[in-house]
């Protein structure tokens, strides 16, 4: 088993849109509480209605809660998990990868949605940030996975490049990978 030279989880960190969702949940109970302590009215539509939306809203804040991006590198593969669905880890294997390289999304992408996106040959994976990791696989199929840290993945996949092209590394690069730039 190879060791793993880049290794990186992530977490939902959109502070402003789980404050938005906590506050929308605050005031779902204090309606859904004015509603019961005023029986006047059809007090089953109104649990249903506002039980409805409080449990809407709770799934979505723990939803965002728990969503993580796990992403470990090294010289044979790429590994990857995006949770809470995933429960199993996707691996894709450097033989199978045509190119990679680092890609700066544009910053409109960033407001476009968080998490997983998918097209017919196309799955991206990010939860935070515009840069990451696009990999065009030998089948036509491409995947994109978001990194916070690309200076640090940057000389890991200029390693893993060296290693894979049979080149000498340069005397006590065996443990760290150096820095192409």
């Amino acid at each position: 088993m190879a060791e793993v030279r880049y290794r990186e989880q992530q977490k939902f960190r959109r502070v402003e849109v789980l404050a938005l969702l906590g506050l929308f949940i605050g005031l779902a109970v204090v309606r859904l509480i004015q509603k019961l302590s005023d029986p006047t009215g059809e007090l089953l539509t109104t649990v249903l209605i506002y039980g409805g939306i409080l449990i809407l809203l709770v799934a979505a804040f723990l939803y965002l809660v728990k969503m993580r991006l796990s992403l470990n590198i090294n010289e044979k593969s790429i590994t990857y998990r995006y949770g809470p669905f995933q429960r199993r880890k996707y691996k894709i294997r450097w033989k199978q990868v045509e190119n990679c390289k680092l890609v700066q999304t544009p910053a409109a992408a960033e407001a476009s949605g968080w998490g997983v996106h998918f097209s017919s040959q196309e799955r991206v994976y990010s939860l935070s940030g515009r840069t990451g990791l696009e990999l065009e696989l030998k089948n036509g199929d491409r995947v994109f996975l978001g990194s916070q840290r690309p200076s640090e993945l940057r000389r890991v996949l200029h390693y893993i490049q060296l290693l894979r092209q049979g080149k000498q590394l340069p005397s006590g690069q065996k443990n760290t990978p150096s820095d192409p730039s």
